[in-house]
């Protein structure tokens, strides 16, 4: 029966076996960006309202506030910034039936100013105001992108978000406070999954690779070890020779009976011929041995010449 782990077969196995193991990352891989879906990432800045009229101007009569011919008696500016902090963009179809994701005030909307989309060169973004509701979307929010307005109202606003974007991670931030960043560990662990994958499927490769390389290119056919049963009669026992190999070069080979192992090296002579002896043999009697020589690979197996018994 044919050993799969010797010589050339066991490249064969290699092969198999890294191209299963392949297969599986990949597949693997594949799979776990499908079962773990990405959210979308939107963070929400409600900014520290601002009085525009100080307590005790407001005591004072002819002091006033008029935006567009309307008299503001209690304004207040708040800026408002709306930042895509995922790793996708926002689209209008995440927008569930349609409906955008809104901004209402406590107290009277007067206006929205100062709208502007950073950085510059990026597709704008539907925003509309009507009442105390400050609508944005349906519409493309592309990833980095940062939406910055601020509203004027009469009195001291609360603003109540609400938002029908299906897939997407809502943060909202309040006054002077700052973003949160993502936690430490989550960022090391998706690092160290992604280097994972990208060292395995490398490997593998790497293995796949040599294997089909070894496997398809044999040692030389001319070169030749010829290994014979012997009987022990003195301390030298000689019992493989082999011819046709490079000249003065030294081959590292390994002998297995039982289980029983030794490696030894042999010199190669000029005429590209050697001898395979042993001294003071202390070995099992009446046991096969087989004889290799030893690849640098390791996962691509040695190469299988042949077997001797000592009796």
């Amino acid at each position: 029966m044919l050993d799969v782990f010797e010589g050339r077969s066991f490249n064969g196995t290699t092969i198999l076996i890294s191209l299963i193991a392949l297969t599986v990352t990949i597949f693997g891989v594949i799979y776990a960006r499908k079962a773990v879906p990405r959210k979308n990432l939107l963070k929400i800045w409600k900014g520290q309202p601002t009085s525009l009229i100080a307590d005790e101007s407001s005591q004072m009569t002819g002091i006033s506030v008029v935006h567009d011919g309307q008299v503001v008696s209690n304004p207040y500016l708040t800026r408002i910034t709306i930042r895509n902090s995922g790793s996708t963009d926002v689209t209008s179809a995440n927008f569930d039936r349609g409906r955008p994701l809104k901004l209402e005030t406590s107290v009277p909307l007067i206006s929205v100013l100062e709208p502007t989309l950073e950085p510059e060169g990026l597709p704008s973004v539907a925003q509309s105001a009507s009442g105390n509701e400050i609508a944005i979307g349906p519409d493309l929010i592309v990833q980095g992108c940062t939406i910055n307005f601020v509203i004027l109202t009469d009195g001291r606003p609360d603003i109540e978000i609400e938002s029908y974007i299906s897939n997407t991670i809502m943060r909202v931030y309040t006054g002077d406070s700052t973003p949160e960043p993502e936690p430490f560990h989550k960022k090391i662990l998706s690092l160290f999954g992604a280097l994972a994958a990208m060292v395995a499927i490398t490997v593998l490769v790497t293995i796949l690779m040599v294997g089909l390389i070894s496997w398809l290119m044999p040692d030389s056919v001319d070169r030749s070890i010829v290994v014979t049963p012997v009987n022990i009669n003195g301390k030298t026992v000689t019992f493989a020779s082999g011819a046709h190999w490079d000249k003065a070069q030294k081959i590292a080979m390994r002998f297995q009976c039982g289980s029983l192992t030794r490696s030894l090296d042999v010199m190669v002579g000029g005429d590209g011929s050697f001898q395979i002896s042993l001294e003071n043999v202390k070995l099992p009697r009446q046991v096969n041995c087989k004889l290799y020589t030893k690849n640098k690979w390791f996962f691509v197996g040695d190469s299988y010449w042949g077997s001797f018994v000592l009796k």
